[in-house]
């Protein structure tokens, strides 16, 4: 087998990746029906930041840039998604922000937990995440996960989460999503 490692550098401030990487960006009108209310669409949420080298690996990482905001009373989010293979955690170490990762069982059963600088947060196998910044400045944070782990945005889509994540007298309150 030939092993061929790669590293790169993370900038904890900006999430910027040192080295080749593909770059997602994803803007409120991308989110067409994630939030409860409407936005500007053109309105930048989130970057995620890809290694080009990660093909053909068991492990990869990638880094996401959360911007902070909200649309009406909602946090700013990441889409969420199920993984395609339903053995496939994740971990997500926190460099920079504070938030929530919203967990949902395919059952409906919800779970939060805390993101915060030096945190790490595992996400189990066969359930949905999505990470909600609920602080002032970006929330940057940096995944790993198995490169055919895939992800089913569909069944999110289709369905949603059952609870949302909103500002309620200056603080982060979890609410239904109906």
């Amino acid at each position: 087998m030939d092993i061929k490692a790669f590293a790169h550098t993370i900038d904890p401030e900006t999430g910027a990746l040192s080295g080749p990487f593909r770059e997602t960006r994803r803007t409120i009108a991308d989110l067409k029906g994630h939030f409860a209310a409407e936005g500007a669409p053109e309105t930048l949420v989130y970057i995620v930041l890809e290694p080009v080298e990660q093909q053909n690996r068991d492990m990869t990482y990638a880094v996401t840039v959360l911007m902070p905001g909200k649309v009406g009373a909602e946090y700013f989010m990441t889409k969420g998604h199920f993984h395609k293979r339903n053995d496939a955690g994740e971990v997500y170490y926190c460099l920079r922000g504070n938030g929530l990762v919203l967990l949902q069982s395919r059952l409906g059963i919800v779970e939060t937990i805390e993101m915060r600088p030096n945190g790490v947060v595992y996400v189990p196998p066969a359930t949905a995440h999505r990470t909600v910044n609920t602080g002032a400045e970006r929330l940057v944070f940096v995944a790993f996960y198995s490169p055919d782990a895939g992800h089913d945005y569909d069944s999110i889509a289709k369905s949603g989460f059952v609870k949302r994540v909103v500002e309620n007298e200056g603080r982060p309150a979890l609410v239904d999503a109906g």
